[in-house]
């Protein structure tokens, strides 16, 4: 406590002197003590006022501004895993980890929320993502819980984990007594049962056309997609630059279905849909080996940037 951190100028940097000549850092572990400095006019500057009722402090202040902005900070309801009085011992309740888990998703998450942080923050559907902040309101989000499955040690192929799912493979969906496998499977189930915002369209022939193109993007581009993928893993002086180049070359070629498709459009089927949530991971990958872009591609280059300039989609980049 007290401690501070003090930034001097480089006069000698080779891009000249910076603007602000010195920059302290002070530390006070005790928020409300470094708000009262901040309103005293002992800092000039806070970077975390939650909760609210510190907010209306500094607001009720006429020389300082508050300026709210995104961020990937988040909050989180601990257990005591220790037993009172001997940390040797699990906690006779909280050591178990399925009572914590069940205690976890039977919290009224909003009001905890609500009453913590006010307006300023909300309910992630899941995993809190570091670009969470920016992440696509406009998408559908139902809450869920995740189980982990350790690949390198080989839970996917597991007597229980096959049970779900025979292909041994992630993921694996458990919506009560429906389970799911296989990604697009999955998000047409999801569509079906929670068709708000709609991902389909409703004319039924448009609907088809969906199912096509994403056939046509994950199976029918799959071989040469997996030539130049287990190419592309290897170290640099393993790959055999032959078959890199002929499955690029392959690949932009089958790419050319896509470019006629998109035509004039914004997405592959016209509205944002499905095709599109379930091809963009493979179109990323393409673009990480060097298929895309290309000058032989455009509209579908176009397309690339459009998607990645959706909130969903830089998400999981």
């Amino acid at each position: 406590a007290g401690e501070s951190l003090e930034l001097a100028a480089d006069s000698s940097c080779f891009l000249g002197r910076p603007h602000i000549r010195r920059l302290i850092w002070r530390f006070t572990p005790d928020l409300g003590v470094a708000i009262t400095q901040l309103i005293a006019g002992e800092v000039d500057a806070l970077e975390v006022l939650i909760p609210p009722d510190n907010i209306k402090r500094v607001q009720a202040v006429a020389e300082l501004a508050t300026y709210p902005y995104k961020g990937a900070a988040y909050g989180y309801l601990g257990f005591n895993l220790t037993a009172p009085g001997d940390t040797t011992r699990p906690h006779p309740l909280f050591g178990d980890r399925e009572l914590r888990r069940g205690l976890a998703m039977a919290v009224d998450r909003a009001r905890l929320v609500q009453s913590v942080f006010g307006d300023f923050a909300q309910v992630p559907p899941g995993p809190v993502s570091q670009l969470w902040g920016i992440a696509d309101s406009g998408m559908g989000e139902l809450p869920y819980d995740t189980v982990p499955v350790n690949l390198i040690k080989g839970d996917q192929k597991k007597p229980d984990y096959l049970k779900l799912n025979p292909y041994g493979k992630v993921p694996v969906v458990v919506d009560g007594p429906t389970v799911l496998y296989e990604s697009c499977i999955i998000n047409e189930y999801l569509e079906d049962k929670y068709p708000q915002p709609s991902l389909m369209p409703k004319d039924p022939a448009k609907k088809a056309k969906v199912r096509i193109l994403t056939d046509y993007g994950l199976s029918h581009l799959d071989s040469v997609y997996q030539k130049l993928r287990m190419e592309k893993t290897k170290d640099e002086k393993e790959r055999n630059q032959e078959t890199i180049d002929a499955a690029t070359k392959e690949l932009k070629n089958l790419l050319q279905r896509f470019e006629r498709e998109i035509g004039d459009q914004s997405y592959l089927a016209g509205d944002f849909s499905l095709v599109d949530a379930d091809l963009i991971p493979r179109f990323l990958r393409l673009e990480g080996f060097g298929v895309l872009p290309d000058p032989s591609l455009p509209k579908l280059g176009a397309y690339l940037k459009r998607m990645k300039d959706r909130p969903s989609v830089k998400v999981i980049m």
